[in-house]
């Protein structure tokens, strides 16, 4: 392969179209482990409160470019840096001469959130667990999520702008902490407490309950919530766990140089 991608977000996606245009006749492969690609990943919120059509997530159709192959539905679980290939968790290879890394990250998972077997608990990150979301919420209103970043923020607005109660846990004493001081976050804030997003904020999820296999409440510093949705959005992690033999990685992260 001339060229092969990993990660079919926007930024692996414009990678390989960009590749494309610039050497047309030279082949590329993108590769990625979930089933579609080429969707907006921060529309998912709008998707999931049923505001936004799911054909609007998407920003790229297959052109049926015989020079262009999408390899979805499989991982990267390695890296040959000696061969110039991937191994994919099929058990197939994948040869390159050019490789470019895209894959993104991975959610963080609070380990009390990540309790086996439990139904109604999802990220925000991936377009087949929005649809299970889709379809969960109008059944199981009263929604929990954990993180009070811009994903979190942002699915906490658009459920409650349909009139689903929602409580937003954040660990920092105010809302968005990488983005916003406090005084900043205040008028993100007051927008989600005038829309009745309950938050509770310098507080962190110490327990889940269950009631017939499905989440019923959280407790978060010492007071129980009714919770019959838990959405986590406690932020991510890179995604490189396919480098970690490959000698690339400093620190958990993909060491560059100036031109990446």
């Amino acid at each position: 392969m001339d060229c092969v991608v990993i990660g079919g977000g926007v930024a692996g996606m414009q990678a390989a179209l960009s590749f494309r245009k610039a050497y047309s006749e030279k082949t590329v492969t993108l590769v990625d482990n979930e089933s579609e690609v080429g969707y907006y990943r921060t529309l998912l919120p709008q998707f999931m409160n049923r505001t936004l059509p799911e054909n609007k997530l998407f920003f790229w159709q297959d052109q049926d470019d015989p020079r262009f192959t999408i390899i979805s539905g499989v991982r990267v679980e390695s890296l040959e840096r000696e061969n110039r290939a991937l191994v994919l968790s099929d058990g197939s290879q994948i040869p390159y001469r050019r490789l470019i890394i895209a894959s993104g990250g991975r959610p963080v998972i609070p380990p009390v959130c990540g309790a086996a077997g439990i139904a109604g608990v999802f990220t925000v990150r991936s377009l087949t667990t929005a649809r299970a979301a889709r379809v969960w919420l109008p059944q199981h209103p009263e929604v929990v999520i954990v993180g009070g970043g811009l994903v979190g923020v942002k699915t906490a607005a658009y459920l409650a702008s349909q009139d689903i109660p929602v409580t937003l846990i954040e660990k920092e004493n105010h809302l968005l902490p990488q983005a916003l001081s406090s005084q900043a976050a205040k008028l993100a804030e007051e927008h989600l407490l005038r829309n009745k997003v309950q938050l509770l904020l310098g507080s962190t999820i110490e327990d889940i309950q269950s009631s017939s296999g499905s989440i019923s409440a959280i407790k978060a510093s010492g007071q129980w919530v009714n919770c019959r949705t838990l959405f986590v959005a406690a932020g991510s992690v890179p995604e490189v766990t396919f480098l970690a033999d490959s000698g690339l990685l400093r620190e958990g992260n993909l060491e560059v140089n100036r031109a990446l």
